[in-house]
């Protein structure tokens, strides 16, 4: 038995004798063959500390630490390390004996063993060592990083709050501009600008009307597309209706010189070779009967047949150029269940009428599309003015009322339409088509006429057509149309300019009604749908 041996027997005869006299009636350890049992190596003690261990490190060797040279020393370099156990002794338990990989501990690493490359872990070495590099590409992109973010911020906090306010002040003061009203407000119908002696206006009857509604046009460069006025919009389409050869466009109407203008073009535009303007106040003023007056000059030489300049009136229900809206809507103006509702009237000649029939009328059931049911509704049509010249080259203004129904052979009854100047205005030949029914005169200055002119007719079975109830808006337009009266292409002047110096609406007092969806014939909701 060798001395390491025997070192280890008495190791194990200690700990076996120690749990003997425990009070365990069972032997935690029981002794184990020499043959079997692990040799625990005997380290050297250092001469120089008495509680230090000395161990080996074969360079040479595939061992482990624990595994002596099997060759000299002079063969093998080594490297000798002591290592320092506090209570003087290796820090052994039992079951580091049966351990394969030796625990961590103090035989694993030392504190001197540090490498000089990794500056992570040497501590010891001073970060003032480094360089300072002012503008490094790293840096620079840190900075311009900051001040990207400070610049989205500044934009999102700042800029666009500035912006939005810009922009929104600049809509004010355009709407503003397009729409000047009494004591600075814009819910005010009247124009600041018209006269105090313009305020009222005394009837045929003698009733003292007053003015609900103006606009003088004085602000210079008005605009009128879509959302520009709160009271005017110009349309941007083709008006087919009537086979006009221009194309309405919102560039050709504005304001100048205290003037609205609507000027006409020989420009080709989206295939038609002429170009000019429709205003409308459609769904946003309207108003229920009333006087309306306008100032107008008329393009052209008064002399050239061809332009087409008017000035009228539509029920809200329908929107002039959009023929969904009117079909079978205009221009009925009636508020009865019978024959005068259907298809042509019933007519199967094909020579009296060619409308569809009435599509609100006063028969619809409830719960159908119509915005009052059990109340005829339509959209008739009052021209204030339409200017033509004839073929004497006279120059004429027809204004008309249109209706549907029809009178048989669209005879109304003349005993009831009234001429204040037969000097000056005629009954107009023009009696309607197959279209509309209409009550025309041509004149210089006014005529009016009685609802009785419409009343029923027991000819063909049909009954009272209304003075218009429903809330009309206002159009003003300038065109050319073949369907009108003859165009003498050769003559006519481009471009040309229809101007309006104001236009004023009047009412009764006492029965002012200026919406365009009121309480008795609404509007808004069927036009929504």
């Amino acid at each position: 038995m060798t001395k390491s041996q025997s070192q280890t027997n008495h190791y194990q005869n200690e700990l076996l004798s120690s749990q003997s006299s425990s009070s365990s009636p069972r032997s935690l350890i029981t002794p184990v063959s020499p043959s079997l049992q692990p040799t625990i190596p005997n380290y050297p003690r250092d001469t120089n500390y008495p509680d230090r261990i000395q161990y080996r490190y074969d360079s040479g060797s595939s061992n482990s630490i624990f595994s002596f040279p099997t060759e000299s020393p002079a063969a093998t370099p080594t490297t000798t390390t002591s290592v320092h156990f506090p209570n003087g002794a290796p820090g052994h338990s039992v079951s580091d004996k049966y351990n394969i990989i030796p625990a961590s501990g103090p035989l694993l690493w030392d504190e001197d063993d540090t490498v000089d490359e990794d500056e992570l872990h040497n501590t010891d070495k001073s970060d003032n060592d480094r360089k300072c590099v002012l503008f490094s590409k790293r840096g620079c992109l840190n900075v311009g990083a900051l001040m990207l973010i400070l610049g989205g911020m500044l934009g999102l906090m700042v800029v666009y709050p500035v912006y939005t306010a810009i922009v929104n002040s600049e809509l004010l003061e355009r709407t503003s501009q397009n729409s000047t009203r009494i004591a600075g407000t814009l819910i005010d119908f009247i124009d600041i600008d018209t006269p105090e002696s313009a305020h009222t206006k005394i009837a045929s009857d003698g009733t003292i009307y007053k003015l609900v509604f103006s606009d003088e046009f004085n602000k210079d460069g008005r605009t009128f597309r879509p959302g520009d006025d709160l009271y005017w919009e110009a349309v941007d389409l083709h008006y087919w209706l009537t086979n006009d050869l221009q194309w309405y466009s919102p560039d050709m109407v504005t304001t100048k010189d205290g003037k609205l203008q609507i000027t006409i073009t020989n420009e080709i535009i989206h295939g038609l070779n002429y170009t000019s303007g429709m205003l409308q106040s459609w769904n946003k003023f309207c108003f229920q009967g009333g006087i309306l007056e306008v100032s107008v000059s008329l393009p052209g030489d008064g002399k050239t047949q061809g332009f087409w300049p008017a000035v009228w009136t539509l029920g809200n229900l329908g929107r002039a150029g959009f023929g969904a809206t009117t079909d079978g809507v205009w221009p009925y103006s009636y508020d009865e269940c019978d024959v005068g509702i259907t298809p042509n009237q019933s007519d199967t000649s094909g020579t009296f009428s060619y409308i569809h029939g009435q599509r609100l009328n006063k028969c619809t059931c409830p719960g159908q599309d119509h915005p009052s049911p059990g109340k005829g509704r339509g959209a008739p049509e009052i021209d204030v003015l339409e200017a033509t010249i004839d073929d004497d080259d006279q120059n004429h203004i027809s204004q008309s009322a249109q209706f549907a129904p029809f009178d048989a052979n669209h005879i109304i009854n003349k005993d009831f339409i009234y001429i204040n100047n037969s000097n000056v205005t005629t009954f107009n030949t023009y009696v309607g088509g197959m279209w509309q029914q209409a009550v025309s005169s041509l004149t210089t200055l006014t005529w009016r006429m009685n609802a009785s002119a419409v009343g029923p007719n027991k000819i063909n079975g049909i009954g009272q057509r209304i003075i218009s109830e429903e809330p009309m808006s206002i159009i003003i337009n300038l065109s050319i149309s073949k369907e009108y009266s003859r165009v003498d292409f050769r003559n006519l002047k481009f471009p040309s300019t229809m101007y309006v110096d104001y236009i004023r609406v009047y009412q009764d007092p006492l029965k002012v009604k200026v919406s365009c969806d009121p309480p008795d014939y609404p509007t808004s909701d069927y036009i929504k749908k």
